[in-house]
């Protein structure tokens, strides 16, 4: 192939960005076949709960009520039940821990579960976690001008 005729791809260029941490965690199976899942988070989900005090207990760690059952843009779900995963996704409720900026251990009595589930359950809860947090709650700051400038074109024959 003569030089001229070699087709060049798209030049494309990715910059990573250092981001903001939004959330630590550890996930551990005793011997007895318990869950444990810490997490602690700094930032403030709690835009996602119901207005009140009323809590609800999962994994023996007290949770707010979250204010609708899903979010649109996110395919997980903030179930009631005392369940760190439903259908395959990862309970939301668990960012809504009443002391989740301090550091929380929810604990899941014996569930048969394999370690390929639990990276899989660890992907999705990554992924979800990062869309709620881009999605609805990072600060944005856009400054704009609007004026009344006109553009003038002319066309010539």
């Amino acid at each position: 192939m003569s030089e001229e005729n070699k087709i060049i791809g798209p030049i494309e260029s990715t910059k990573k960005i250092e981001g903001r941490k939004i959330m630590t965690g550890q996930i551990k199976r005793n011997m007895e076949g318990t869950i444990e899942i810490k997490l602690q988070s700094s930032i403030d989900w709690k835009m996602f709960k119901r207005a009140g005090k009323d809590t609800i207990k999962i994994g023996n760690v007290e949770c707010y009520y979250p204010r609708n059952d899903s979010v649109p843009g996110v395919k997980g779900f903030f179930y009631y039940d005392n369940v760190f995963e439903n259908n395959d996704f990862p309970n939301l409720c668990l960012i809504l821990a009443k002391e989740i900026e301090k550091g929380v251990t929810f604990v899941f009595n014996s569930y048969p579960i394999s370690e390929v589930r639990i990276k899989n359950w660890i992907q999705k809860f990554n992924e979800q976690i990062k869309i709620l947090y881009l999605s609805y709650c990072k600060p944005i700051n856009i400054s704009i001008s609007i004026t009344s400038e006109i553009v003038e074109r002319e066309f010539h024959d």
